[in-house]
């Protein structure tokens, strides 16, 4: 964290949280992660020190039942957006990747074998990863079977990993100048625990 505060000099940050309680997608189907393992009780126990660290550097954390983390950092980044801010995500769920747009980048963190890595994700560089647009990103994840969520998708078919796997021939390139900042969502809108 401290490092991502040097780096990035944000004007603004914030940090969400999942719930224990089920969200709207467990509600709406009832095998919604079920076969995903739950929190490994190392972590778990991290949490709440977590929490008070963040409220000692006075940094705030939403949460909110019936919503994943995920769902919060996308309505930030929108609002963001809106406002006329830069956006930066910091995390390592690729779902995140949806949001890449010209005022949102994902800096997608990685471990392996202790080392851990950050690779910035603009729409240029996802671009040149995956060979389509983040937009449909969406689209790609609904072909593909999703084991760890457990949601009904389609098969994909061998011709579609072929075009999901493609580069374009010509990469679009250009500096990202992005700085991050969040503006805080409405204190009514949010539960903290």
């Amino acid at each position: 964290l401290l490092k991502l505060l040097d780096e990035e000099k944000p004007d603004a940050l914030c940090v969400t949280f999942d719930r224990k309680a089920p969200t709207f997608r467990h509600l709406a189907y009832e095998g919604y992660k079920a076969q995903r393992k739950g929190m490994p009780d190392e972590l778990a126990a991290q949490l709440p020190v977590l929490k008070d660290v963040l409220a000692a550097m006075n940094i705030p954390r939403y949460e909110l039942d019936g919503w994943e983390a995920d769902d919060l950092i996308g309505t930030i980044a929108a609002r963001d957006t809106a406002a006329g801010w830069e956006t930066v995500i910091v995390t390592g769920d690729k779902d995140s990747l949806q949001l890449v747009t010209d005022s949102t980048r994902v800096k997608l963190v990685s471990t392996r074998m202790g080392q851990t890595t950050t690779k910035e994700m603009t729409p240029e560089t996802f671009r040149e990863a995956y060979g389509f647009d983040p937009v449909h990103i969406v689209d790609l994840k609904a072909l593909m079977r999703r084991n760890t969520t457990t949601m009904a998708s389609t098969q994909l078919t061998p011709w579609h990993r072929k075009v999901a796997h493609a580069t374009p021939a010509t990469p679009i390139l250009k500096p990202a100048t992005n700085r991050m900042s969040t503006p805080m969502l409405d204190r009514d809108e949010t539960a903290r625990k």
